[in-house]
């Protein structure tokens, strides 16, 4: 689970492990603004292809007392650079894109 106020992940915070889930207590928006060390930083990489899950009041998925939606669409924000859409990594642009075929 990565708070709404994550900011950085610092390079090899995550190595190599698998991540199967990604539970994120901020937007869309919010998450791309993060700012990942490096390639190992990122749960989205050659290693792990994780869901990503953001924060929902309707959500259907309930950890801790909040709910969460699967992102399985994805609308680009007005004024997102697409340098910061990189964050997510080629890995879940193609399971978004495998939807929706």
């Amino acid at each position: 689970m990565f708070p709404d106020t994550l900011q950085s992940v610092s390079r090899y915070a995550l190595n190599t492990q698998k991540i199967e889930k990604v539970y994120f207590n901020g937007t869309f928006s919010d998450w791309v603004t993060i700012q990942f060390g490096d390639y190992y930083s990122n749960p989205f990489s050659e290693y792990s292809s994780p869901e990503l899950y953001l924060i929902d009041e309707n959500g259907d998925v309930e950890i801790a007392g909040n709910k969460y939606t699967k992102l399985d669409t994805l609308e680009i924000p007005s004024g997102a650079k697409l340098f910061r859409l990189i964050n997510l990594n080629i890995t879940i642009w193609q399971r978004l894109l495998s939807q929706k075929v």
